[in-house]
């Protein structure tokens, strides 16, 4: 039976085969304090203890706002280009991906604002293991 650690752990590797160059790092659990670099985070949902084991993971992309202009004003706005490059390549890198028990699918991509008005990608990724 497979625990979150290891679903995290098997994403990580996913990863790893990444075209994208990101500015930052693939973190495990959270993002380093005041990062301003593209990094990507990894987490999960708890995994059930069952024959058939259904996970939900996240892969949150980090990407700096841009400064756009808009009438006379300027303002922060998310860098869309870059979150859909690099969500793309976390796609291609993951969705379809198997093992000798496992596979994992991409179920969800969106853009959601931050507390601190910042913007990340979350690719939300489904593991099912047969044990």
């Amino acid at each position: 039976m497979w625990t979150s650690f290891e679903v995290k752990d098997t994403l990580y590797e996913l990863l790893k085969s990444m075209e994208t160059p990101i500015s930052g790092s693939v973190y495990l659990d959270f993002r380093p304090t005041d990062s301003e670099a593209e990094d990507i985070v990894i987490n999960a949902l708890p995994a059930p203890r069952a024959s058939w084991q259904r996970c939900t993971a996240n892969v949150n992309i980090y990407v700096q706002d841009i400064r756009v202009r808009v009438s006379d004003a300027t303002q922060l706005a998310p860098n869309r280009a870059r979150l859909e490059e690099i969500a793309k390549d976390v796609i291609a890198a993951v969705d379809g991906r198997s093992g000798e028990d496992w596979v994992c699918h991409v179920v969800s991509d969106h853009v959601f604002a931050n507390p601190d008005g910042s913007h990340m990608s979350n690719v939300r990724v489904t593991f099912n293991k047969v044990n």
